[in-house]
């Protein structure tokens, strides 16, 4: 029996559909959620990254597995959930010659986000007789909904006047300080990479981002009493281009399945 071209097309068409049908048969599936809590150690770049902080986080993962055997040492999952983090930077500096010149101050920045990552891992079951226990790699984007935003900002300049006699030094005080959630960013994208383990219900987990879209305040300029070549929060956009923001992350989670 002669088959045309358009039969074999058809023909392969069944049997990849055949294919599918038996793969998706076979995939066993399983949910688990996991409440976690831990602490965001963040980073923001001036002309090198500075650390600015430790934060509390909290939040849920909703993790669904795919294996396409029943028992499989290594299987694949796709991640989301939802967390809140409180985030931000504070930094002390200052700069002091003798008692006639000194330049000092603070900057604060309180940030809170609403997470939402969508992530891949790579699950490996190290030994088979040790049911309870995995290694885990991922890797994905997370979503960061800006909830609440404040800065306060000080800086004292002292030089010393010339004249005859001399006069006392000049002070030069600047301040500013109140919520600035309409300027930032209100969503923003960061790449994350985690590393972990799971015995049993118990997670531990690292995890590193970095953001990719810009997480400074725009139009802040405008609308705030501290220059900005003297704001602490602002110069490091002024030079970059961009405020780019890195943290780490140590989790432990309760898995739920």
């Amino acid at each position: 029996m002669l088959y045309s071209e358009n039969d074999r097309i058809d023909m392969k068409k069944r049997i990849l559909y055949l294919m599918l049908f038996i793969m998706a048969k076979n995939a066993y599936a399983q949910w688990e959620i996991t409440p976690f809590a831990g602490i965001n150690s963040t980073q923001v770049k001036y002309d090198a990254f500075i650390k600015g902080g430790n934060f509390g986080l909290a939040g849920i993962d909703v993790e669904r597995n795919f294996q396409f055997r029943e028992y499989s040492l290594i299987n694949i999952s796709a991640v989301t959930g939802i967390g809140y983090l409180a985030n931000g930077f504070y930094r002390d500096f200052g700069i002091s010659v003798s008692t006639l010149y000194y330049n000092s101050g603070n900057s604060k920045l309180d940030t809170k986000y609403l997470v939402i990552p969508i992530m891949m891992r790579l699950n490996w079951q190290p030994f088979a007789l040790i049911e309870g226990w995995k290694v885990f790699v991922g890797g994905g984007i997370t979503y960061n909904h800006l909830l609440k935003s404040e800065l306060s900002e000080n800086e004292t300049i002292v030089t010393p006047s010339i004249g005859v006699p001399q006069p006392p030094p000049l002070t030069i005080y600047y301040e500013d300080s109140g919520e600035i959630t309409e300027y930032g960013p209100e969503n923003s994208v960061f790449l994350r990479f985690e590393l972990g383990t799971k015995f049993k219900h118990v997670l531990f987990a690292y995890r590193y981002s970095m953001s990719i879209t810009d997480m400074h305040h725009k139009g802040l300029e405008s609308d705030w009493n501290v220059p900005v070549d003297r704001s602490d929060y602002m110069s490091p956009h002024d030079l970059n281009g961009k405020r780019i923001e890195k943290y780490q992350e140590f989790v432990i989670g309760w898995i739920i399945n």
